[in-house]
């Protein structure tokens, strides 16, 4: 007031308004004026990677002095709980995981891992999607020819046998049974039937044979004879089974005729007491008589003598 030409006081001045200077919350980046506020201005707030803010990211300073709030607050980011793949397993930070937490996978054996090994949580979000643990298969086998095929072959499943035979008249070669391994390979080759063969004949002594006689095949024949005067002691005919002749050889034995006696008043030389095929026995008679019948009986090839004996 101007009193007799003096005024009754200084002139007032207008400060500038003011906010009191904010504190960094924990984890948290702060930007603008925030040390202190001024009137009309903000204070920005952001949070470091794993965190996010718990409230409004600015806040203004008011005309009454005060902030428009309190400052927000960074809390910790997680990225949601992961699963065990079927048939795998799973280690690391995987319940709840922290930003730059990770989380590894791996299959139980004969199952294979399909996507990523090792997932990361970053600002809550894992970087990719969890793995899947798929049964191992080997390819498919092809019967070997003249064989059967049993068991998980088509395709081979990791862990599972398949199992060869041969038909009738073969024998395996090779491994009878093949795994399919973890790495999605058979155990070895598949095996191959190759032919069973008898083993070779010698024809029988005063004998003759015929047929597949010489390396027998399944099923093959092998045919025998004798001689004239031998008689076949044993199998005409031989069949070979599964590598196995059904018999033995047979042989060929000398044929005989009964043992003949001399006459009353007669004599005999030659093959007579036991007569031998194609052989001859001869009579005679002592001083005074006379033969009747043959002088000379053969031992023929039906074990008979070629007529009765003489007187």
């Amino acid at each position: 007031m101007c009193e007799n030409g003096v005024w009754n006081g200084n002139p007032p001045k207008c400060d500038l308004i003011t906010c009191p200077n904010l504190k960094q919350p924990l984890n948290s980046i702060m930007n603008g004026q925030c040390e202190p506020g001024i009137c009309g201005s903000e204070c920005n707030f952001s949070c470091k990677i794993g965190f996010t803010l718990s409230d409004s990211r600015n806040i203004r300073c008011l005309q009454s002095g005060k902030w428009s709030s309190a400052p927000p607050s960074c809390v910790q980011v997680k990225c949601p709980p992961l699963s065990k793949p079927n048939n795998g397993e799973m280690s690391g930070d995987c319940s709840s995981g922290s930003h730059g937490n990770i989380c590894s996978f791996s299959c139980n054996t004969c199952y294979t891992l399909v996507g990523l090994q090792v997932l990361k949580c970053e600002n809550g979000i894992w970087n990719g999607t969890p793995p899947k643990c798929f049964l191992i298969s080997c390819s498919k086998l092809s019967p070997p020819l003249n064989s059967e095929m049993n068991g998980q072959c088509e395709p081979g499943i990791c862990g599972r046998e398949c199992q060869f035979s041969c038909n009738n008249g073969f024998r395996i070669s090779g491994s009878a049974s093949l795994q399919c391994l973890p790495s999605s390979q058979w155990s070895s080759s598949p095996p191959s039937c190759i032919p069973l063969t008898c083993p070779q004949i010698t024809k029988p002594s005063n004998g003759e044979m015929n047929g597949v006689c010489a390396s027998g095949i399944h099923g093959g024949t092998c045919s025998f004879s004798c001689h004239t005067c031998y008689n076949l002691v044993g199998r005409k005919r031989l069949m070979c089974e599964n590598g196995v002749w059904n018999a033995s050889p047979p042989k060929c034995s000398p044929i005989s005729c009964p043992k003949l006696s001399p006459p009353i008043n007669g004599e005999i030389k030659g093959q007579c007491d036991l007569g031998i095929c194609g052989s001859e026995c001869k009579f005679s008679c002592k001083n005074g008589f006379n033969l009747l019948g043959s002088a000379s009986l053969q031992c023929l090839p039906s074990a008979q003598w070629s007529s009765s004996p003489p007187s």
